[in-house]
């Protein structure tokens, strides 16, 4: 065995740990990639009851919010926190380990129930956290977190969206 054959083994060995590196980085990317995500409904109301203050962006807080996984993969909800103005609310519309379609009408809607009481409906703003641990079909665990704001529209009990955004975490 010569010097050439011995650098070419190591170098042919360097190579397929490189290959197998890479390959573990792609999958591992890729599955990071694919996410289910949850966007709130336009409103709350039956499709005949739009009047002047029942549009888009408006919603009845007393009512379910309805969110919609749009997302590129099915989301698994495994855990779900709700807090409206700082107090923790049990949220127990659906079961946990429920998995969530990214195609509409195939069982990708969430609902989510605020607890409004009478103090909080009196109430001119709302602040609303939702926190969602969740799993992609890969098995990848992250945390989508909604905050919301709602505010009061005057003499109604309609309350209109005033901020919205969500940010995802790895878990």
């Amino acid at each position: 065995m010569n010097c050439a054959q011995i650098i070419r083994g190591i170098a042919q060995a360097i190579i397929l740990l490189l290959q197998v590196f890479i390959a573990s980085w792609t999958l591992n990317l890729s599955k990071q990639q694919k996410k289910g995500v949850f966007q709130i409904s336009y409103n709350n109301f039956g499709a005949g009851e739009r009047d002047g203050t029942k549009k888009q962006w408006n919603y009845d807080l007393g009512e379910m919010l309805v969110f919609y996984n749009i997302g590129d993969d099915f989301a698994k909800l495994t855990r779900s926190i709700l807090i409206v103005n700082g107090r923790q609310i049990t949220n127990d519309a659906l079961p946990l380990e429920m998995t969530f379609g990214n195609k509409k009408g195939q069982f990708d809607t969430y609902l989510v129930d605020l607890g409004m009481d009478e103090h909080l409906l009196n109430e001119s703003l709302i602040n609303v956290e939702l926190n969602l641990e969740l799993e992609n079909s890969t098995g990848y665990k992250y945390k989508q977190i909604i905050s919301i704001q709602f505010e009061k529209i005057q003499d109604h009990s309609v309350w209109s969206l005033r901020k919205y955004n969500w940010i995802i975490k790895k878990r």
